[in-house]
């Protein structure tokens, strides 16, 4: 008999391949056996990108169509039911900001199907919307789902940043700061020969996506007055 702990990712920006290095790790850890729940195909930006295949024998992928088109606060997977009845996973870990629709899903899911399986939120929430408004159409709905996640809260909220702990305390019986994973690897220390002590220039790096929201303009703007 497996005795394995089956853990269910939930992510919808998991459709590249590139973007699942956290979950093959847990995957290839000898007491987990990992399933991914993603979309048929996702646009963060630009064109929709189809579900890549996963090459990594030991993390299942799955792929799932949704409603309400690419808005991520409104995702509502088609097949999250299904999956959890074939899967029955001991862990759920969905990837979503409390007043997501996939949010109250995955909680009315554990509910009906699994209650003695555990559920996980992992979020980068860091204002309080129910202060400062929900920035959505129908913003109604995403306050109501945010009372359903407040009220029946998740058992871990896993969160970044540090300092959203507060904020997102309510939501959750515990909370866990997880800070960015970064691959290593892709990096190489330099060589002393190759650094000139002369060289007083000012070096930034910007880590992020090239949105409006990030402020990579204003860092631009900044940067003649360093």
């Amino acid at each position: 008999m497996d005795n394995r702990t089956r853990i269910l990712v939930i992510d919808n920006l998991a459709v590249e391949s590139s973007r699942r290095a956290v979950y093959r790790a847990l995957a290839n850890r000898i007491d987990f056996e990992v399933h991914l729940l993603a979309p048929k195909s996702w646009r963060e930006q630009g064109e929709a990108i189809a579900c890549e295949e996963e090459k990594d024998s030991t993390l299942h992928v799955h792929q799932s169509r949704f409603f309400f088109g690419y808005r991520a606060h409104r995702v509502v997977y088609t097949k999250l039911f299904s999956a959890i009845r074939k899967i029955r996973p001991h862990f759920l870990y969905l990837v979503s900001q409390p007043e997501n629709y996939a949010a109250v899903e995955a909680l009315v899911a554990r509910r009906l199907l699994l209650p003695s399986a555990k559920l996980g939120l992992f979020s980068s929430r860091n204002i309080d919307h129910r202060r400062a408004g929900f920035p959505y159409r129908a913003a109604f709905t995403h306050w109501i789902c945010d009372s359903v996640t407040m009220k029946w809260k998740v058992d871990v909220c896993f969160l970044r940043p540090e300092s959203a702990t507060k904020l997102l305390a309510p939501y959750a019986a515990s909370t866990c700061y997880v800070p960015h994973p970064v691959d290593c690897s892709f990096f190489k220390k330099g060589s002393e020969k190759s650094k000139d002590s002369r060289d007083e220039r000012i070096v930034v790096g910007f880590l992020g996506r090239l949105i409006e929201g990030k402020g990579i303009h204003l860092l631009i703007e900044a940067l003649p007055y360093l």
